[in-house]
């Protein structure tokens, strides 16, 4: 039976410090094993952070707030799959190519000089043509390296050239254009010099990649020279063009300076995939929503303890024992009211007001400019919840015993779940041959390891030949992440699973290691 790892591809791992991201590619249609084509609906991710007990992780000490406060997240669209007919406009693949539509946009202008929001279109087609240009040479350079891996001189060689000839080529494509450009819109010279820098960065980076597997598995003089000559070639238009250009003769500041450039120009050149996010914020909603069904409760409460203490002071003046009790009663309600108030917001949290999400966002792509109409091509709601190990679902508690090696007690829990709702037919209005979406989670864990304690304490351990030693053990944690990955197709799918080991301390995540799921013994 299909599942849901066929669909979402899965990677997370360390980074920096105390954070911790966990990546998805979701795949908007793939062909199942029965030969059926499968579009999701809708995908649900569960993210269960199995956390040590010795951390202080209750709601006092670290809330949900707090867990939202350290979270980031964001959505985009993976880079397009062009074909090289589609990325330079031959053929069958014009329509899908973004230099394509350029051309046909500025075919129906006579004058010089666009405005603001027609500049904004073509950087915004370019930027995406940049992008299809990216993860070409990257799907060339995987090919490349298997055949070299394998020892393969022939092919390699001709996909090597092969490609070199196709890239010069769709460069070639793109001065034409760009030449174009600059005559209708000469105010567009800064965005059309970032497409240049970084079209010269993906073409630098393929061919130093392949140079450094030529060196070390087919050192090939030829295919050396030729990789060498288009380096020297790329070197020279930096310098006319006055690009960014480092090599080991640059200075540390001028390195330095590249860095900053070459990640600030991806940020920029990538925005073009670039998923907004309009959001509704119920997560206060939902947090005040239990208080004040509660405090109606008690007020009316209220309120009906004064009607009947009122409706009985006629009577007061001839009271009985049976009466004064009656009336004492009336007051102790009066004054309970605000202990239901209390009681109360704790029963609503608990029931109907916790399938309200925390917060239900519109998912928005911008074309651009206000040419092309902002799309929404789907809602995401998130949800989270603080529970402890005892209280998981059974599937997770199976997952999580098939990596136990000491029997420990509860253990705190917070489970994040996303969910996301597809709008397939906005999808395919784009033409952006989007193959999946792509999101990812940061979490930073600071706050968390706050609490943990500092360790570090001397030990006696045995030398290799068995003499007595001292060295120092810092303390260290054990946190799983597990993920379970469902959603709602036509076909029937079962879940998948994704378990991590985190192994840290206070003063930084030393390993993650990725676990075996067991999914046939979960789904048992």
């Amino acid at each position: 039976m299909d599942d849901f790892g066929q669909l979402v591809k899965v990677d997370a791992r360390a980074l920096e410090t105390l954070q911790i991201e966990a990546s998805f590619s979701y795949k908007l249609q793939i062909t199942g094993k029965d030969g059926r084509v499968i579009s999701p609906q809708s995908y649900k991710v569960e993210s269960f952070f199995v956390l040590p007990s010795q951390l202080r992780s209750s709601a006092k000490n670290y809330s949900i707030e707090d867990f939202y406060r350290d979270l980031k997240s964001y959505f985009s669209f993976r880079f397009p799959k062009l074909s090289f007919k589609e990325i330079i406009g031959e053929g069958r693949g014009e329509e899908s190519c973004p230099l394509v539509r350029i051309e046909k946009f500025l075919m129906g202008y006579q004058r010089v000089g666009l405005n603001h929001d027609e500049r904004d279109y073509l950087f915004q087609e370019s930027k995406l043509w940049a992008c299809a240009v990216y993860y070409f040479t990257d799907r060339k350079a995987s090919k490349l390296y298997k055949h070299l891996m394998k020892k393969e001189s022939e092919p390699a060689a001709d996909i090597l050239l092969q490609t070199l000839a196709r890239l010069t080529k769709a460069t070639q494509r793109w001065f034409d254009v760009r030449h174009r450009i600059l005559v209708y819109a000469p105010e567009t010279k800064l965005e059309v010099k970032q497409i240049d820098e970084y079209l010269v960065i993906v073409l630098r980076d393929f061919l130093l990649k392949s140079l450094d597997r030529l060196q070390r598995d087919i050192p090939d003089p030829f295919l050396l020279k030729k990789i060498s000559s288009h380096l020297r070639l790329l070197r020279w238009y930096s310098s006319k063009m006055g690009l960014y250009w480092v090599d080991d003769s640059s200075s540390d500041d001028e390195k330095l300076e590249y860095s900053y450039h070459r990640g600030l120009l991806k940020r920029v050149i990538w925005s073009a995939l670039y998923i907004e996010t309009r959001t509704q914020p119920l997560f206060k909603l939902r947090r005040q929503m239990g208080a004040m069904f509660a405090a109606a409760v008690a007020g009316l409460w209220a309120v009906l303890a004064e009607l009947m203490i009122r409706s009985s002071d006629s009577n007061f003046r001839s009271i009985s024992t049976s009466g004064f009790i009656f009336a004492t009663a009336l007051v102790l309600a009066y004054v309970l009211k605000d202990r239901i108030k209390e009681l109360g917001k704790n029963r609503f949290k608990r029931g109907f007001l916790r399938r309200l999400p925390d917060e239900q966002n519109d998912m928005i792509f911008d074309q651009g400019s206000a040419l092309q109409k902002k799309v929404k091509v789907g809602t995401y709601s998130e949800y989270v919840d603080k529970l402890n190990s005892s209280q998981l679902p059974d599937d997770i508690k199976r997952q999580l015993a098939h990596h136990m090696d000491v029997a420990e007690g509860p253990r705190p829990v917070i489970r994040y779940t996303k969910q996301i709702e597809v709008r397939k037919k906005q999808l395919l209005r784009l033409n952006l041959k989007a193959r999946a979406l792509y999101d990812f989670f940061r979490l930073n864990l600071s706050a968390l390891m706050f609490f943990a304690e500092e360790g570090n304490e001397q030990c006696r351990i045995p030398t290799h030949d068995l003499k007595l030693t001292w060295t120092r053990l810092p303390k260290i944690y054990k946190a799983d992440l597990i993920l379970r990955i469902s959603g709602k197709t036509k076909a029937s799918m079962t879940p998948c699973y994704r378990h991590y080991l985190f192994t840290l301390s206070r003063h930084g995540i030393h390993q993650v290691e990725e676990l075996g799921a067991h999914d046939e013994d979960v789904l048992d």
